[in-house]
């Protein structure tokens, strides 16, 4: 389908990064279906690799956040996230040249809302890629 007619929330569209130079990002991804008849339980394990993980994590806010903020990924309709992780594997050469760590973390002082209430002022995480309150342990 040729990009001028693709719809802007598609799961293609809101998956394909460009960076402001026009360079399009490049990720190996893989999908494997899994389930079983009659446990209700079914899916995609979804696997992707990208020399930089900014790329995912992109395409992520794209998918969930959206892009404009609000034009999220229709797949989230028919799909939902229930974990996930993200893991750095490093090169022979990273490892031959390891760089210096970074300094301490800089503090992050509360933001005080009108009312009173210090609401952190860390960035938010999408809200995905956790079981937190769904009951599964």
């Amino acid at each position: 389908m040729p990009d001028a007619v693709k719809p802007v929330n598609s799961h293609v569209h809101l998956n394909t990064i460009v960076d402001p130079d026009g360079t399009e990002r490049q990720i190996l991804r893989s999908n494997m279906p899994f389930g079983e008849l009659g446990t209700g339980e079914f899916g995609t394990y979804f696997i992707g690799y990208a020399a930089d993980p900014d790329v995912i994590e992109r395409m992520l806010r794209n998918m969930f956040l959206g892009d404009p903020p609000g034009n999220t990924d229709r797949i989230l309709d028919f799909s939902t996230a229930r974990t996930g992780s993200l893991f750095f594997v490093p090169t022979v050469d990273f490892l031959d040249d390891v760089p210096p760590g970074p300094g301490p973390a800089a503090s992050v002082d509360p933001v005080v809302t009108d009312d009173g209430d210090a609401v952190s002022a860390e960035p938010a995480d999408l809200g995905i890629g956790g079981l937190r309150g769904s009951g599964e342990n």
